[in-house]
């Protein structure tokens, strides 16, 4: 059970590892299998994340709280040669 806690914890953004590993020590667990579960945990939203980024912050373009993290840059600006 504390194997799933683990994994969980490490999925949530801001704690991820720095949460989960600390959590598996405090609980005895063994430190290697921690760490994988906590790795494969941190690493599956990422797919997820890639995917849908870009449609949620252009649907909440226009909402207070989502809209102020939308930043226009032009992708020619950045790699224009001169």
């Amino acid at each position: 059970m504390h194997f799933i806690i683990v994994f969980f914890i490490s999925m949530f953004p801001l704690i991820e590892l720095r949460g989960a590993i600390p959590y598996a020590v405090a609980q005895g667990l063994p430190l290697v299998p921690s760490y994988i579960i906590a790795i494969i945990g941190n690493m599956l939203p990422v797919p997820v994340i890639f995917l849908f980024a870009r449609k949620v912050l252009e649907w909440g373009a226009d909402k207070p709280v989502i809209g102020g993290f939308r930043i226009p840059i032009k992708i020619e600006t950045i790699c224009s040669t001169q």
